[in-house]
């Protein structure tokens, strides 16, 4: 099953710190993620491997989770390299890929990113909803301080 990944433990609770260079970067559009595959399964980009071209890369990110000591990370709207080794692929990848660890990372990123793409607005004023700097939600700033 795909959230097997014993020996790897996942902490889903939100710890807002900053990224570093070796921190993950999940990036989608639609049903497609930013990935590499190599001869022991499919990664995702670092930090340091985007930071290039995106200098605002360590401003605009969204902490999601670790598992063990590796933290991941949401990034949106970033350029890629036009011959890079990472390359867009369909989210069904996560069915089959190996290691287990990424491919539930992937999986679980990817419905996070989904989450805060269908929640940006405010049910109640259509607002643009703001990141809480505590927990893992959004609110209205305008609605909140009625």
């Amino acid at each position: 099953m795909i959230q097997d990944i014993y020996p790897y433990h996942m902490d889903n609770q939100y710890h807002p710190v900053p990224p570093e260079p070796d921190s993950f970067a999940l990036y989608y559009e639609n049903h497609a993620v930013l990935l590499k595959k190599t001869e022991e399964g499919i990664t995702f980009p670092r930090f340091k491997d985007l930071e290039r071209l995106n200098e605002e890369l360590y401003e605009d990110y969204i902490y999601l989770f670790s598992i063990d000591d590796m933290r991941y990370y949401l990034v949106q709207e970033i350029n890629r390299e036009p011959l890079s080794e990472f390359v867009m692929e369909n989210t069904e990848i996560f069915r089959a890929a190996d290691p287990q660890y990424h491919a539930f990372a992937g999986i679980t990123g990817y419905q996070l990113y989904n989450w805060y793409k269908d929640h940006k607005f405010c049910g109640r004023c259509g607002r643009m909803m703001v990141m809480d700097e505590k927990e893992r939600m959004l609110r209205c700033d305008e609605c909140h301080n009625m």
